[in-house]
C-alpha cells in the first residue's frame, strides 16, 4: 500500500521515550529543541527504588515555520523539571545555558553574565537567579 504524504494527522498520544521542549534564543530568536532520553535512577540506599527520568540528548535548531506546519505546533503533555537531568547549551548563541522559563511558559537561553534577561519568545524582560523550585513544562512534538 501506498503511504500518503499530503495528508497531515495530528498524534493524540506523545511518545513517552521522549520529553522534546521547544526554546527560543534570547539573542538571535531562532527556535531550539532540547531533546531528553527516559531513562530510570535508582536510589541508592534502596536499588529496588527507582524513578523514571529523562536524560539530556541535545538540542538542536530547528526551522520554525516548518516545524509548526508539520506539528501544529501542538502541545501534547506535560513533564516535571524534576525529571529532566542535564543542562543544554543554546546551539544558537552557544550559551552554556539554554533553559530559563519565562512566566508567560516559554524556555529561552540566559545569558550568565547578565542579571536581566530577555525572553526570546514573549519579549519579556526581567531579573533571573537559579531555582530548586519544581515545574511542570510543555513537551512538544520532535
Amino acid at each position: 500500500s501506498k503511504i500518503d504524504l499530503d495528508k497531515k494527522s495530528s498524534p493524540e498520544v506523545i511518545d513517552d521515550q521522549y520529553a522534546v521542549l521547544i526554546g527560543s534564543c534570547q539573542k538571535s530568536q531562532q527556535k531550539y529543541l532540547i531533546k531528553y532520553q527516559k531513562g530510570v535512577e535508582y536510589d541508592k540506599a534502596d536499588p529496588e527504588e527507582f524513578e523514571k527520568v529523562y536524560r539530556l540528548q541535545g538540542s538542536f535548531l530547528i526551522d520554525y515555520e516548518a516545524y509548526k506546519e508539520l506539528s501544529q505546533d501542538a502541545k501534547h503533555n506535560r513533564v516535571g523539571t524534576h525529571q529532566l537531568r542535564g543542562r543544554p547549551s543554546c546551539p544558537s548563541c552557544k550559551s552554556p545555558h539554554a533553559f530559563a522559563v519565562c512566566i508567560c511558559g516559554g524556555i529561552f537561553c540566559y545569558d550568565s553574565f547578565s542579571e536581566q534577561q530577555t525572553c526570546g519568545w514573549c519579549g519579556e524582560t526581567g531579573y533571573y537567579c537559579a531555582s530548586e523550585v519544581q515545574i511542570d513544562i510543555d513537551r512538544r512534538l520532535g
